[in-house]
């Protein structure tokens, strides 16, 4: 099937969920726009435009303000045309797979050219990067030039395109791509990576010259202890809906849980692609009114949650450094997380917080029972991870280490 038959399709979809809108059949509505987005994933082209006006359509619909959904959807339709501009029609469904689409391939050339012109014009110092082909191509187009080039390598690239939803063909291409241009770049850059994982990675790749940093860092404005406890026991995870973000075995563990204490609920906080999935997966594992979701939340909002929870949990399967867990500590609330990545730099097990191993559904069971039935404990884990966060990851002292590296 062509890309532009497929095109076709979406924008019909589009076209009946305008007319469900007009009609009131919010429900309807809502799962055609999942489908939108869904194609959006397979296809691997991703539009954080397009995926923010999903996601306020949702909030317009829950409101039953109909002519400012519609209005909205106009707006996507628009920016899908727009993006789909980027696109070359030619290339067909399989090869569309290949790397986020050919088409970013095909705009990173324009951007060559461009970086190209601003380098030859302007008086740059240094040029930072962040994922592997914008960093190979950083590095070619400053060949010749003595320009600082440095690398944030915020995670493992390779080990995230393993645990994504992919068929065979797109996820080993696009391992060997993303390694490829790791190998080539990273020892001809500086790199400043956020965890001790991930150092151990860079210099796989043959880096020479690495620092280790928690870019941006945690804003202790935003999260800080404000605690207001609600009625029961609150649960929060607050991540992607995606693949390797471990929702699904978060799940199953509260499935067994609620079995013997149906005393909880959990928050999820956040949006994603497998929304509609995780919906029936809570509905069909009889969580119905235990948990619910909330979409994406402002930060202030967010720390809300932090505080008024009794335990925050982050089951991924993958993470560079999972702030989520850093911001928790920080308002003071319990954590659990995944041993893996970069997590253990933040969640200290028995000590920050507990650890279990990804996708064990017991031992992570057992870790929310032991912190749920002692509070005492926990609360003690959280104060000692809070004290960590402040010492090691003060957004504001953060900033000046990464802007001190910067510099020339």
């Amino acid at each position: 099937m062509s890309r532009f038959n497929e095109k076709d399709e979406f924008l019909q979809k589009l076209e009946r969920a305008k007319k469900l809108v007009l009609n009131r059949n919010d429900d309807a509505a809502k799962r055609l726009l999942f489908e939108c987005l869904k194609y959006f994933d397979d296809e691997h082209i991703i539009s954080s435009k397009l995926t923010s006006l999903k996601y306020l359509i949702d909030v317009q619909l829950n409101l039953r303000e109909y002519d400012k959904a519609k209005s909205l959807l106009i707006d996507f339709e628009s920016e899908y045309l727009e993006y789909e501009k980027t696109i070359p029609s030619e290339i067909y469904h399989s090869y569309g797979r290949l790397y986020s689409n050919l088409g970013e391939v095909h705009k990173s050339i324009k951007y060559y050219r461009k970086a190209k012109q601003i380098i030859k014009n302007e008086k740059v110092q240094t040029v930072l990067t962040q994922e592997p082909f914008g960093n190979l191509l950083a590095w070619l187009v400053l060949h010749g030039y003595c320009i600082k080039l440095v690398n944030m390598m915020c995670q493992d690239y390779i080990k995230y395109i393993k645990v994504s939803h992919r068929n065979i063909f797109s996820k080993y291409s696009l391992m060997f791509l993303n390694w490829l241009c790791l190998k080539i770049s990273c020892r001809r850059t500086d790199v400043i990576v956020l965890s001790k994982d991930l150092k151990k990675k860079a210099v796989g790749y043959g880096s020479k010259k690495i620092t280790p940093l928690p870019i941006y860092g945690i804003n202790l404005k935003i999260f800080y202890p404000q605690r207001k406890k609600m009625e029961g026991t609150n649960l929060v995870i607050v991540a992607r809906l995606s693949p390797e973000k471990g929702h699904k075995y978060l799940f199953e563990a509260l499935k067994k849980i609620n079995e013997d204490n149906p005393n909880w609920i959990l928050h999820v906080i956040g949006g994603g692609p497998l929304q509609e999935d995780l919906e029936e997966l809570r509905n069909d594992l009889g969580l119905k009114g235990k948990i619910f979701f909330y979409g994406y939340l402002e930060h202030k909002e967010v720390a809300e949650y932090y505080n008024s929870s009794d335990l925050f949990i982050l089951p991924s399967l993958e993470e560079g450094l999972g702030y989520v867990s850093g911001e928790a500590l920080a308002c003071g609330c319990p954590v659990i997380a995944s041993n893996v990545g970069g997590i253990p730099d933040i969640v200290i097990d028995g000590k920050t917080g507990l650890l279990f191993e990804p996708k064990d559904v017991d031992d992570l069971k057992d870790k929310i029972n032991y912190m749920i039935n002692n509070k005492n404990d926990a609360l003690k884990m959280a104060e000692a991870g809070r004290q960590h966060i402040i010492k090691n990851y003060n957004g504001e002292k953060v900033m000046e280490q990464f802007e001190s590296i910067l510099r020339p």
